[in-house]
């Protein structure tokens, strides 16, 4: 109807206002100039008060534009703190940790970037360490999952390894989710490069643990094989890659000397 297209557009609109670059805010504290309006937004409580919309039976249209206002919001620290102190008696956090399972992809990767961006800020650590709540972040280290949701939860276990509560949560990550598993399944048979280093580094960070350190070793060895096909492969993607720059590096040096007049030998056939 009317109401609900109004309710839509508004809520995209609020949405292109708030866009931050994330790369631009190199410390927690920073405020770039285009980050002004979802700065100001942050500051109003009506704001904080929208949680109150993100229902997870809302219009998807709706609930994807408004969690994308929250995550653009969190991005910045005062952003997150504001979130976080969330409303009706529920946490920031409690509103996003629902919305993990939205069957909409754009939904799930919004509120999971706005919970890492919480966790960053030192907030929500001992509410994500329950069972339930830790099943929801791990089921996101998928292979199904867009690369920036999994990121985002990825971040969230990078970040609780110096938490106050890592001992908590290491210990119920292990016990009641396949998070290691998922991580060397990621790392053999994901297809964004970034997220399979990420994927990787973390399963090894992760030994390191106390709580983790027998679940990781078995892990490994169960999947050793696996492990080194994947090492086989991008070592030879390196390789070629390297020889493809050393190619493009002298094409480049041939045309220089040409174009100076210096001439230079010829190609040399492969």
């Amino acid at each position: 109807d009317g109401h609900r297209a109004i309710m839509e557009d508004a809520a995209q609109t609020l949405k292109l206002l708030t866009n931050i670059d994330d790369m631009e805010v190199v410390l927690r504290s920073d405020v770039p100039a285009a980050a002004q309006p979802a700065y100001s937004l942050s500051q109003f409580p009506a704001t904080i008060k929208m949680l109150r919309v993100l229902d997870p039976n809302a219009p998807i249209i709706f609930l994807y534009s408004i969690t994308g206002v929250f995550c653009n919001i969190a991005t910045l620290l005062e952003g997150a703190r504001a979130i976080q102190k969330g409303v009706e008696g529920h946490t920031g956090a409690w509103y996003f940790l629902r919305l993990l399972s939205h069957t909409n992809q754009g939904v799930v990767e919004n509120s999971a970037r706005t919970l890492s961006y919480i966790v960053r800020t030192g907030l929500a650590h001992e509410e994500i360490s329950t069972r339930e709540n830790l099943q929801l972040i791990a089921e996101l280290v998928s292979l199904n999952m867009d690369p920036k949701t999994v990121n985002a939860a990825l971040t969230i276990i990078v970040m609780m390894l110096d938490s106050p509560q890592s001992d908590t949560f290491f210990t119920n990550i292990i016990a009641h989710t396949s998070i290691v598993s998922s991580l060397i399944s990621m790392f053999c048979h994901g297809s964004d490069r970034v997220v399979r280093s990420r994927a990787w580094t973390l399963a090894h960070l992760m030994q390191r643990q106390s709580q983790c350190t027998s679940a990781v070793t078995q892990a490994l060895e169960l999947n050793r094989q696996a492990i080194q096909m994947r090492m086989a492969q991008d070592e030879e993607q390196r390789r070629k890659e390297a020889q493809a720059h050393a190619r493009q590096q002298e094409m480049f040096r041939q045309m220089m000397q040409q174009q100076m007049g210096g001439g230079g030998p010829g190609m040399e056939e492969e």
